[in-house]
C-alpha cells in the first residue's frame, strides 16, 4: 500500500515518469498526458483508457489502472491480468492491477487473482487475498456457480490460515478479508482461531479490522474462545477495539457476557462508542428485560440516550410510556423528545394526539420531521391518513414530505391490519415529491405489507417517472422503476446517468496538490485534507461547492453512531442531489476512521452529499468515493448529533507537501 502511494503521488505530482525531475511541480494536473488518462476514465471510455495500459511511463499505466477500478464489468481482464503477474512491472502497478480485478466479481478474474497470490512481493499477495475475499459478499455473479464459489471460499480461508505472522501488509489483508467473509457467511472456526492468534502481532487499524472480523462471526464460540474474549476485554485500551469486543460478547450471549454488557452500557466513565455497542449487543439477546432499559434512561447521556430510544423502536422493545416521558419528554434536544414520544406511542396508542400536537407546534420543518417519524409507531395506519396526507402532498416542504412517507411505511410494516393507503399513495405520487415517492416505492410490492384498495393500475407510477428531472432525481427514478419491476414481474435495469460534468482541470490545478477544507459547527471545527490524486473530479466539485458557500447552514441529516455523519443534502433529508452527477472514483486508499466519502445511489451517481466515518469501514471500499480524511477535529465529528448544522465550510489552505499524507 505504501509503495503504491509513494509511486503514485511522487510520479504523478511530478507530472512525469519517476526520476525525471528532482523537484515536483506544484500541481500534478499541469501534466496534459495525465489529464488525458483521467478524462478517458471520466468519460468511461474503455478502449481509450486501455491504450494507456501500454504507456511507457509507469505513472500513466498506474493512473489508467486506477481509472478502471470504477468500470465494473467493462475492463480488459486479460491485459490487466498480465500486469498483475508481470514480475518486470513495478510493485505499485501489480498491486493496482490486482485491486482492479478484485472490483469485478466474475469467474474470469479468478485465475489472474489466484496467480497473483503466489507472487514474492507481499503487497501483491496481500491485495490478491483481499480481492479474492471481495468476490464473496453480495449476490453471486452468474459466472461463478455455487460449487466454484464454495471452492473460492475454501481457497481464501486456506490462504488466511497460512498468512505469515511477520508481515504487516499480509496481516492487514487478513483483517480485511476476514471481515468480508464473515459479512456474508456465518464464519469458519479455523479463521476465528487464526484471527485470535494474529491479534498479538497487530498494530493500529489492523487490530480493529481483526476485532471487527471476529465480531461478525455468528457461529458457535467454544469455551476457550469465550474465555479469551473476556480476558481480552480487561486488558484492551483501544476504544475502537473495545467496541468490537462488545459485539463479540453479544454474539456469545451467555449470562456472564450479558452481565458485562450491562456494566459497560451503564458506566458513564466508559467511552460513548463502547457503551453504544454494548447497548446494541444487549438488544441481540433473545430474552429482553425492559426494566433494565428503563433504568438506563436515568443514567444515559445524550449520545447513548438517542441510541437507546432508536433501538427500542427498531427492535420493538416496549417500555412503559410514563417512564420514557418522565425522563425524556422535556429533553433539550428535539430529536430526543421525538424519539421518546415514538417509544411512548408504541406503548400507549392514546398518545397519538400528543405526537400530532408536537408536529403542529414544531418551529421548523426539521423538527416537524422528527415528530412525524415518531407517528410511525402508531399500530393502525387508518388513524394516520388525516395527519400525514397534507404533508405527503406538499412538495414545497420536502423534508416533511419524506418524513411523513417514512411514518406511513413504518406503521404499515408493523400493522396487524391491511394498510388502507392506496389512495394516499396515488395522491403522493401526483404531488411529485421525489423523496416521498422513493420512500413509498420501497413499500410497494413488499409481500409483507397488505395495501387496500389493491393497486392494479400503475399508470400513475409511470407518469411519475416522466415527471422527474434527471440526473438530479436519479435515485427516485430507480426506486420507482424497481417497484414497477416487483409489481409487474419485469426486470428493467436501473437508469445510469449520462456523462454530464467534465472535470475542470484549470480549477483543479489552481487548488494545489493538497487542498484542505475546514468545517465549522456549533460543537467545534474539523478539517479535511483532500486527495485529488485519487478523486480529481470529486475533489474539484466539492471545493467549488465549498467556495460558493453551498454547504453553509446545511444540517447533518444523518448520524449513525459508530458509523457515519452525513450532510450536504439540498433538501435536508438525504434524498436531494445537485443538477449534475459525478463519476465514481475508487483507488487503493481505505475507509479508516475519519475517511470522508461521497454518498451514492449506485456507481456514477455521486453528487453533493458527503459523510465522515467514525470507525474503519472496509465494506465501503470500492463502492463509495473517498475524497480525503479528517486530519484535525475527530473529537468534534464524534459529538455531532442529528440536526447539528454546518455553520461554515471554507477552503483554508493549498500547499504542496510531497504527497505523502
Amino acid at each position: 500500500m505504501k509503495t503504491v502511494i509513494i509511486i503514485l503521488c511522487t510520479a504523478l505530482l511530478a507530472g512525469c515518469a519517476p526520476g525525471d525531475h528532482p523537484e515536483p511541480a506544484p500541481s500534478p494536473f499541469a501534466d496534459t498526458l495525465l489529464r488525458h488518462v483521467y478524462d478517458c476514465a471520466d468519460r468511461r471510455d474503455s478502449a481509450g483508457l486501455a491504450a494507456w495500459l501500454d504507456a511507457p511511463q509507469d505513472y500513466l499505466v498506474l493512473a489508467a489502472l486506477q481509472g478502471f477500478s470504477a468500470f465494473g464489468n467493462r475492463i480488459p481482464v486479460a491485459r490487466i491480468g498480465e500486469l498483475a503477474t508481470d514480475k518486470t512491472a513495478p510493485d505499485a502497478v501489480r498491486v493496482m492491477a490486482v485491486y482492479v480485478l478484485g472490483q469485478r466479481a466474475s469467474a474470469e478474474c479468478l485465475a489472474p487473482l489466484t496467480a497473483a497470490l503466489h507472487e514474492d512481493e507481499d503487497a501483491v499477495s496481500a491485495e490478491a487475498i483481499a480481492s479474492l475475499a471481495r468476490q464473496l459478499p453480495g449476490a453471486p455473479d452468474p459466472s461463478i456457480d455455487a460449487e466454484a464459489r464454495q471452492a473460492l471460499l475454501e481457497t481464501v480461508i486456506g490462504l488466511l490460515l497460512n498468512t505469515p505472522t511477520d508481515s504487516e501488509v499480509l496481516r492487514s489483508a487478513l483483517g480485511r478479508a476476514g471481515a468480508h467473509i464473515h459479512r456474508s457467511y456465518s464464519g469458519d472456526d479455523r479463521l476465528l482461531v487464526r484471527l485470535v492468534q494474529e491479534l498479538r502481532f497487530a498494530r493500529g487499524d489492523d487490530r480493529y479490522l481483526m476485532a471487527n472480523a471476529m465480531a461478525r462471526y455468528t457461529g458457535a464460540w467454544d469455551p476457550a474462545e469465550i474465555d479469551f474474549v473476556k480476558r481480552w476485554l480487561t486488558s484492551e485500551k483501544d476504544h475502537q477495539v473495545r467496541s468490537a469486543i462488545m459485539t463479540m460478547l453479544g454474539r456469545i450471549g451467555d449470562e456472564e457476557s450479558v452481565s458485562l454488557l450491562r456494566t459497560y452500557a451503564t458506566n458513564p466513565a466508559v467511552p460513548v462508542m463502547v457503551r453504544i455497542n454494548a447497548l446494541r449487543a444487549l438488544t441481540l439477546q433473545k430474552k429482553q428485560d425492559p426494566l433494565f432499559y428503563v433504568s438506563l434512561l436515568s443514567v444515559a447521556d445524550e449520545g447513548v440516550l438517542g441510541e437507546l430510544l432508536m433501538l427500542m423502536q427498531e427492535k420493538r422493545i416496549r417500555l412503559h410510556a410514563d417512564s420514557v416521558l418522565n425522563r425524556c419528554g422535556q429533553h433539550a434536544s428535539s430529536f430526543i423528545r421525538a424519539q421518546a414520544l415514538g417509544v411512548a406511542l408504541a406503548d400507549r396508542p392514546s398518545l397519538l394526539g400528543s405526537v400530532n400536537a408536537a408536529v403542529t407546534s414544531a418551529p421548523d420543518d426539521m423538527e416537524k420531521a422528527y415528530f412525524l417519524r415518531a407517528l410511525g409507531n402508531c399500530n393502525d395506519p387508518r388513524q394516520l391518513a388525516g395527519i400525514l396526507l397534507p404533508f405527503l402532498t406538499d412538495a414545497t416542504h420536502p423534508v416533511t414530505a419524506s418524513a411523513a412517507a417514512d411514518a406511513l411505511v413504518q406503521c404499515a410494516s408493523q400493522s396487524p391490519v391491511a394498510c388502507d393507503c392506496g389512495s394516499m399513495i396515488r395522491e403522493t405520487f401526483a404531488a411529485g415529491d421525489p423523496g416521498a415517492m422513493s420512500v413509498l416505492s420501497g413499500m410497494l410490492g413488499d409481500s409483507q405489507v397488505r395495501i387496500v384498495p389493491e393497486i392494479k393500475d400503475l399508470a400513475f407510477m409511470r407518469e411519475a417517472l416522466n415527471s422527474l428531472t434527471l440526473p438530479r432525481d436519479i435515485e427516485a427514478f430507480n426506486a420507482i422503476q424497481q417497484a414497477l419491476n416487483r409489481l409487474e414481474g419485469t426486470s428493467a435495469p436501473d437508469r445510469k446517468p449520462e456523462y454530464n460534468h467534465p472535470i475542470d482541470w484549470d480549477y483543479l490545478s489552481a487548488l494545489g496538490a493538497t487542498p484542505v477544507v475546514e468545517i465549522s459547527t456549533a460543537k467545534g471545527s474539523f478539517s479535511i485534507a483532500l486527495e485529488p490524486m485519487y478523486s480529481p473530479g470529486s475533489v474539484a466539485a466539492f471545493c467549488r461547492w465549498v467556495e460558493e458557500g453551498y454547504y453553509n447552514n446545511k444540517p447533518f441529516h444523518r448520524v449513525v453512531n459508530n458509523f457515519v455523519i452525513q450532510t450536504g443534502c439540498p433538501r435536508g433529508d438525504g434524498w436531494g442531489s445537485a443538477s449534475f452527477t459525478l463519476r465514481s472514483e475508487f483507488g487503493l486508499h481505505h475507509y479508516r476512521a475519519g475517511a470522508v466519502g461521497l454518498a451514492s445511489a449506485g456507481t456514477d451517481t455521486e453528487s453533493c452529499q458527503w459523510f465522515v466515518t467514525h470507525l474503519p469501514t472496509p465494506h465501503l471500499e470500492g463502492r463509495y468515493t473517498i475524497i480525503g480524511y479528517v486530519n484535525e477535529g475527530m473529537d468534534v465529528v464524534a459529538r455531532i448529533t442529528p440536526g447539528d448544522m454546518v455553520i461554515n465550510a471554507r477552503l483554508v489552505k493549498e500547499k504542496y507537501d510531497s504527497g505523502l499524507h
